[in-house]
């Protein structure tokens, strides 16, 4: 395996000895690069419509997941009195049901953000690839975008301005949120298995205390994480940015 940065690109992917020594024109070479900038085209809209399916398939899997959760809750409680006693004061088995499936919901919320950094990695490997080639092809096309600081844009999100915000970074976040919410349901579900044992320490006083400080943390880190949802932003270090196997 071999690392290499943008200027060894070209000699790298399309250059080797042996084509050398077959006298392979450069002809040849210009058209091997074409097939490459329309291949890396159509693969990362491949990767594009990926990635809006396997969202699909991972969200009927957490909806699922919820929906069973508020079912297992209503059909125990009968909605009649749904507070933390209640919830407290629920069989060994049925607190074990819903920390089940507490975990079911985490584990599918967590698949999907893994999941949607993977299809992200490959959306952004074949658009670096079109961004080495299309300058030989297509000028600059790719890689222009119109100026947001200008007028007939804004970046508030209350506003009906367009603005290059990305759209599968917005998903991303709202998977990882999902995630941090599940998560904070499984703590809430072991902590329903042991409050009989930390009743003592007044313990129930301190829950919805508990509650509000990670709801805010996590809506000051969801509102901060939208705001820097701005599409095409690049690195400027591209020393070693490629490797080869």
């Amino acid at each position: 395996m071999s690392y290499f940065n943008a200027s060894e690109y070209k000699s790298k992917v399309f250059s080797t000895e042996n084509s050398v020594k077959d006298g392979e024109s450069m002809q040849e070479k210009i058209s091997q690069m074409q097939k490459a900038f329309e291949l890396a085209h159509d693969v990362r809209k491949f990767e594009i419509g990926l990635f809006w399916r396997r969202g699909t398939y991972y969200w009927a899997f957490i909806l699922a997941t919820f929906t069973a959760y508020f079912a297992v809750i209503n059909k125990m409680t009968g909605c009649k009195d749904f507070s933390f006693s209640t919830m407290s004061n629920l069989p060994w088995l049925s607190k074990i049901a819903l920390l089940l499936i507490s975990f079911l919901a985490f584990f599918f919320c967590l698949s999907w953000a893994l999941v949607n950094k993977g299809s992200k990695f490959w959306q952004k490997n074949w658009e670096a690839h079109i961004d080495m080639l299309e300058d030989d092809f297509s000028g600059k096309l790719y890689k222009t975008f119109l100026n947001t600081e200008s007028d007939g844009f804004e970046k508030c999100p209350f506003s009906k301005k367009a603005y290059d915000y990305s759209v599968t970074k917005i998903t991303m976040l709202g998977s990882i949120v999902l995630t941090c919410v599940s998560f904070l349901l499984i703590l809430f579900h072991i902590v329903l298995l042991f409050y009989k044992n930390i009743r003592q320490w007044d313990f129930s006083d301190c829950i919805p205390i508990l509650i509000t400080i990670a709801f805010l943390v996590l809506g000051i880190f969801v509102v901060c994480e939208l705001l820097l949802c701005k599409g095409n932003t690049e690195s400027k270090d591209t020393s070693n940015k490629w490797y080869q196997r």
